[in-house]
């Protein structure tokens, strides 16, 4: 098996503390945006993403169109965003083994690792605006066609 290198990208509340005494297979980058920020992803193999509390989870997709597989918390935003074994493995908040056993059983399975990040890519490309319009107008479409809409609104559409 290959060595790894964990690079955390950002700079958050801990990061002074983090960085005061690295670990040798880890790199703190600090704040990154913009080329910098793609070629991080570009450069990467998986996107771990331990937050419990992220709403929705922008780099999560940002990840995902660049076709790396997510190891996520299985709360908030991330797991309505990672589908379990397809394109990433959802994890226990707050539970540090089951991360770590995560990252190890994807790292040890590259052919699982290239599925799940050609997955990744294509479920990122279904969260476009245009792809979310265009869904939004199809169930539009499908509720106006389906009966029950035609049952509650006979009533109140008048003819001239």
């Amino acid at each position: 098996q290959k060595e790894s290198r964990l690079v955390i990208a950002g700079d958050g509340p801990l990061y002074k503390t983090l960085t005061a005494n690295p670990h040798p297979t880890i790199t703190f980058t600090g704040f990154v945006e913009g080329e910098k920020l793609a070629q991080l992803y570009a450069s990467a193999d998986l996107f771990l993403f331990p937050s419990s509390t992220e709403t929705f989870g922008n780099v999560v997709l940002e990840a995902q169109a660049s076709g790396l597989p997510v190891i996520g918390a299985g709360a908030g935003g991330v797991k309505e965003l990672v589908k379990e074994g397809e394109t990433g493995l959802l994890c226990t908040p707050h539970q540090v083994s089951d991360f770590t056993d995560a990252l190890q059983d994807l790292l040890s399975n590259p052919a699982q690792l290239d599925a799940m990040s050609i997955q990744a890519r294509q479920f990122a490309l279904t969260k476009s605006w245009d792809a979310i319009f265009e869904n939004l107008v199809e169930q539009y479409e499908q509720a106006i066609l389906s009966n029950d809409y035609k049952k509650n609104t006979k009533s109140r559409i008048r003819t001239a």
